[in-house]
């Protein structure tokens, strides 16, 4: 036991400097290959997941499957609450285009809805998971599509406009450069340079966050508190540091998007990866309490959707009002 008590802050500590040096990798990805915002988003929140991922499958292939859902519906919960509010008090306004943000805040909140779906049994595992993975491919897709692009797709005139709108605004911020001298082209070493490190990093947080899960079971067991509440508040803040730090770098360089499209971005990654998934592999079953988690979580999105559309990005004030409902979350978890 008292191995336990050493080994949390030790991988703890890992799964930190794991993510800085992953931060700073993703900002060099950036600097080279000149990302759209929302694209930035969708790749930071992969690279950031990884902790809450590799926790919540690590707890479920152990047979632990109330902590794994607690650790994703916990890290959703608390990515909204920190990657948002914390980052609208600490960086100022968290500006995003009202189009964008409702199209992300839209895709999470029918992500999350699926996945409440899944645990209710009113979809079958294999038709929720494919319907998931179905909305979040198109999400991706349209992250990653050029508005003049998405003009030539063959759509209803409507569709094509409302589309190339959107485009439009996810990117009107990001300023092209027109061309690259030679001396700013990157080589297909440096591009392995790059691709290395990342993974490096990434190993490193993962590594870290298999340590963390396992060291505070053991010292929840030991100081007699719940699995589930351990999964749900404990590993779901810690494993969900990475993408604290990510959005904080991002807001401070006024990357409200990115920030924005981040915290959605990973709370998607999360349902797809850490329920989805696993129900096909493992069957969908949950205790009232988790039932409970997931009813949070889909009002708290729909909490950030509202106030996201009320002022095109988050203010301190709104930034504090995501905060105070997480705390209400706690309060109620623990009590429960």
């Amino acid at each position: 036991m008292q191995f336990a008590f050493v080994l949390a802050p030790i991988c703890l500590a890992a799964i930190v400097g794991g993510s800085v040096w992953l931060a700073s990798e993703l900002e060099e990805l950036d600097r080279v290959y000149l990302l759209l915002p929302g694209l930035l988003g969708l790749i930071t929140a992969l690279g950031a997941d990884s902790p809450e991922i590799s926790s919540a499958l690590t707890a479920i292939v152990g047979g632990e499957n109330e902590v794994g859902a607690g650790i994703v519906l916990g890290s959703n919960l608390f990515n909204l609450a920190a990657l948002i509010g914390v980052s609208a008090l600490v960086a100022g306004p968290v500006a995003t285009p009202r189009r964008v943000f409702a199209f992300g805040g839209a895709v999470s909140l029918v992500e999350t809805a699926l996945a409440a779906c899944v645990l209710l049994k009113i979809l079958t595992p294999i038709v929720g998971a494919l319907a998931i993975a179905i909305v979040f491919a198109i999400y991706a897709i349209v992250l990653s599509v050029r508005p003049e692009t998405a003009g030539r797709l063959p759509f209803p005139e409507r569709v094509a406009n409302g589309v190339v709108a959107l485009l439009k605004s996810a990117h009107v911020d990001v300023a092209r450069r027109a061309g690259r001298g030679d001396d700013e082209k990157e080589d297909a070493s440096a591009g392995f340079s790059l691709a290395l490190r990342t993974a490096l990093a990434l190993g490193l947080v993962v590594a870290g966050s298999y340590g963390v899960v396992h060291s505070t079971l053991r010292i929840g067991a030991a100081l007699d508190v719940k699995k589930e509440l351990v999964g749900s508040l404990v590993l779901a803040c810690l494993t969900g540091i990475p993408n604290l730090y990510t959005a904080l770098r991002l807001a401070l360089k006024g990357k409200g998007a990115a920030v924005v499209s981040e915290a959605l971005n990973s709370n998607t990654i999360n349902i797809l990866v850490g329920i989805a998934l696993p129900t096909l592999i493992f069957g969908a079953s949950a205790k009232p309490v988790a039932v409970l988690e997931m009813w949070w979580l889909l009002g708290v999105t729909g909490v950030v959707l509202a106030l996201g559309l009320m002022s095109s990005g988050f203010t301190r004030l709104g930034g504090g009002a995501v905060i105070a409902v997480y705390f209400g979350f706690v309060v109620w978890r623990v009590l429960v």
